[in-house]
């Protein structure tokens, strides 16, 4: 289950969006790390879910975002949402 707040926001907001769709969402952070640890362990820590979709929001140099990228392109077919900020979602 989620635990930030943002997270619940995001779930909260697709599942108004989709209700008929059974949206299973993981928030599979791992707190205090930037981007040079996810690049290590998505493989094993992702991957094995086969999402639709990848919300992927951390903090670090460019180019291990662009490694994260094509990682996610090379062995899955999940779409990617980049977010550089945390989200402003409307009110619904």
């Amino acid at each position: 289950m989620p635990k930030q707040g943002w997270t619940l926001d995001i779930a909260t907001c697709l599942r108004s969006c989709c209700p008929q769709a059974d949206l299973p969402i993981e928030n599979r952070a791992i707190g205090g790390y930037s981007t040079q640890f996810p690049v290590r362990t998505m493989e094993a820590d992702i991957l094995p879910f086969h999402p639709d979709l990848i919300i992927l929001h951390d903090y670090g140099p460019a180019d291990i975002y662009q490694q994260i990228v094509t990682s996610i392109h090379t062995y899955s077919t999940a779409g990617i949402l980049l977010q550089s900020d945390l989200p402003h979602l409307a009110a619904h």
